[in-house]
């Protein structure tokens, strides 16, 4: 098990979608798969932000969007001698066949759960505090009661449409969080600023911190530089504060 901690912040707006997407259907996934019926309500309540975040935006076509700006910036490392030419075609080959299976897919994202009678009544109660609840939603509370095998198969029902989002996704954060090597680097006094090459398009920044450190970083980002402050978090009551201390840490600065 690592010693260290990973913070991960994306520097485009569309990359934040992305990660959101991808820790919803992390959550989804690890309760989903479990028996109680505690679990099964947690999983529905991370189905209703899934819904809630594909449903206001076309997730979609800014994956397809995503893996053809990739796909160019690929083809255009074509016979370079440095690059491993085989991995980049087959990454190329693995971004185009998820692309046209995104444009085979017909019907809007989360289109199977418009019109789905238990599912309205559940996203109509979603914004009451507490609304979700066995008393107000008999039928909820009815299907709850069920086998857990049964619970399990309808969620996997809810959930298998998304799919076709997930795994170009998932392709495509894995591959810019593998576009860059690490540097260690030092926060005097808890500061780091760096100036970012508006020549190449930057989509996230990772950094490691030991677990024993009892701070974390908090990044502020624009189209020219980025700035790390390292936060020291001594009481979770109390509003944290930069530390004064020299902060060694590892950055990477995923572009692609």
């Amino acid at each position: 098990m690592s010693n260290n901690i990973i913070y991960e912040q994306p520097l485009t707006e569309r990359i934040r979608l992305f990660m959101r997407f991808e820790q919803l259907m992390h959550r989804f996934k690890a309760t989903a798969n479990n028996l109680s019926v505690h679990d099964t309500h947690s999983a529905t309540l991370t189905l209703l932000e899934l819904y809630a975040l594909t449903s206001r935006i076309d997730l979609k076509a800014d994956v397809i969007r995503e893996i053809e700006r990739i796909i160019v910036n690929l083809e255009k490392l074509n016979g370079v001698k440095s690059i491993d030419q085989q991995r980049r075609g087959s990454i190329v080959d693995k971004l185009r066949e998820e692309m046209n299976k995104l444009h085979s897919a017909s019907g809007p994202l989360g289109g199977h759960l418009k019109e789905h009678e238990l599912f309205n009544m559940l996203r109509q109660r979603d914004s009451i505090p507490g609304g979700i609840n066995s008393f107000d939603l008999p039928q909820y509370h009815h299907w709850l009661c069920n086998p857990a095998e049964q619970r399990q198969q309808q969620l996997l029902n809810w959930i298998m449409p998304y799919e076709i989002l997930n795994h170009p996704i998932s392709l495509l954060l894995t591959l810019i969080r593998e576009s860059s090597s690490k540097k260690i680097l030092l926060a005097k006094e808890g500061f780091f600023q760096q100036m970012l090459d508006t020549r190449h398009p930057h989509l996230m920044l990772r950094i490691w911190l030991p677990k024993e450190r009892a701070c974390y970083p908090e990044v502020s980002s624009g189209k020219h530089r980025f700035n790390i402050r390292f936060l020291e978090l001594k009481d979770l009551a109390v509003r944290p504060q930069q530390t004064l201390e020299d902060v060694s840490f590892e950055l990477m600065c995923c572009s692609l």
